[in-house]
């Protein structure tokens, strides 16, 4: 790609020579470069605010140093007929890659020098023509030059850019999995790799607070295309760039993890921090309704971090189209429980429980509905038929068929408490 514009240049070159004597102006051209950076500088931090908006020190200088560059390289086209390698515009490109200014930025700027170049050019060549020269021919002539110019550097400032990027995200990709492994498999802390690894992303700090985040698609076959997983990955990533919060973003195990850090506290004289899980939470639920998301509570240790990880996963499994973002830390100590341990339970349910669920079934919730509602009625009959605007007596007679199945008077709060377990455990998926 490059040898095919490297070549229109080389012919448009040719064709500018051939239109008038170059090495005439060389002296001009030098006594103009001066004033020429100078004013292409202005213009193009005028037009393009990111370049004296952002805070690196650095990217004003290196502009000016481009800049200049380019001027000395196309007078020296002009004078002595030989193209450029233009490494200088690769080295600078891949710097700003690495230093994350937008390409965009930097294709704009080439676009003002094209046209801050052919008007300065054009003028000079005007001016310094003899009347056999045809004003025409001598624009046409420069305006194909800087535009073949402009196509060389943009592509290669491009082809850099994209390249320096590539690198870079494939080296972060390699530091974050490793990253990710260490913390969530947990780690010797008498590895100095590992703990040098860690130092360095500053999870060693003293003061840390710490929650892990599981997100999968709705459709968990999803996130078996990795690039689908990917793009979620990033999307959550970015929705956090801006938050006080840090957090370490990948795919695992087909499945999008989080790991969430922030420091307690500010200093020793001021409160600690409290929340982090039901901080991000709220963050969270902006993801999406195509994502379930389990947040696990918070944790002051990185050595706790698979363990949250596992909570994060087990949370992960109560969401639901209603509530698609599950946080440990909102959850009950009954639901937590039965969570974890509403398989083994499956397995040893008394004999009654079956009759109950076919009889529950038969009448379309209402016994597993009624035990509910005079649960969160502190057992109060006419209130609980009030919830379901039943009369009280429908609430006996439901108790009545309840304790003929299973041997358990609902009134009663031991055996209500049963009936509820039972209920739970078959709803916990």
């Amino acid at each position: 790609m490059f040898d095919y514009y490297s070549n229109n240049l080389a012919k448009s070159l040719s064709k500018l020579q051939a239109c008038v004597p170059l090495s005439a102006i060389e002296a001009t051209l030098k006594i103009k470069a001066a004033v020429t950076n100078r004013e292409l500088i202005q213009a193009i931090n005028t037009e393009i605010p990111a370049f004296t908006a952002s805070r690196n020190p650095d990217l004003k200088p290196q502009l000016k140093s481009h800049i200049c560059r380019h001027t000395e390289i196309i007078w020296e086209m002009l004078t002595n007929s030989q193209l450029s390698k233009f490494d200088f515009v690769r080295k600078y490109n891949q710097q700003l890659a690495r230093q994350y200014f937008p390409l965009e930025n930097s294709l704009h700027a080439y676009r003002i020098c094209h046209k801050f170049y052919s008007r300065r050019l054009r003028d000079t060549l005007i001016q310094n023509a003899t009347d056999q020269l045809k004003t025409s021919d001598i624009i046409t002539a420069v305006n194909d030059f800087i535009l073949e110019y402009t196509d060389v550097v943009s592509t290669l400032a491009t082809e850099s850019y994209i390249e320096q990027t590539r690198i870079m995200t494939a080296a972060a990709g390699d530091k974050r999995a490793e990253l990710l492994s260490v913390l969530l498999g947990g780690f010797d802390e008498s590895d100095g790799r590992v703990s040098n690894l860690l130092l360095e992303a500053g999870y060693l700090e003293d003061g840390l607070l710490f929650c892990v985040a599981v997100a999968q698609s709705v459709e968990p076959t999803e996130m078996l295309n990795h690039e689908r997983a990917r793009r979620m990955a990033d999307s959550i990533d970015k929705l956090f760039r801006n938050q006080p919060q840090n957090q370490l973003v990948d795919v695992r195990d087909n499945k999008v993890v989080i790991i969430f850090s922030d420091q307690q506290r500010m200093s020793g004289w001021t409160e600690p921090h409290q929340g982090l899980a039901e901080q991000v939470s709220k963050q969270l639920a902006l993801v999406g309704n195509a994502a379930y998301i389990g947040v696990s509570s918070d944790i002051q240790s990185t050595s706790q971090i698979p363990k949250a990880y596992q909570q994060a996963i087990q949370v992960l499994k109560l969401a639901t189209p209603t509530r698609r973002v599950v946080s440990a830390c909102r959850l009950s100590i009954r639901e937590l429980l039965l969570q974890s341990s509403a398989q083994q339970m499956r397995h040893s349910l008394p004999q009654w429980a079956e009759h109950f669920y076919l009889a529950d079934n038969k009448s379309k919730g209402a016994l597993s509905s009624t035990l509910r509602a005079y649960a969160k009625t502190s057992m109060n009959i006419l209130k609980a038929g009030a919830v379901l605007s039943v009369h009280p007596n429908t609430i006996y007679s439901r108790f009545q068929k309840i304790y003929d199945i299973t041997g358990h008077d609902a009134k009663r709060f031991e055996a209500l408490n049963e009936l509820l377990l039972i209920c739970d455990v078959r709803d916990t998926q």
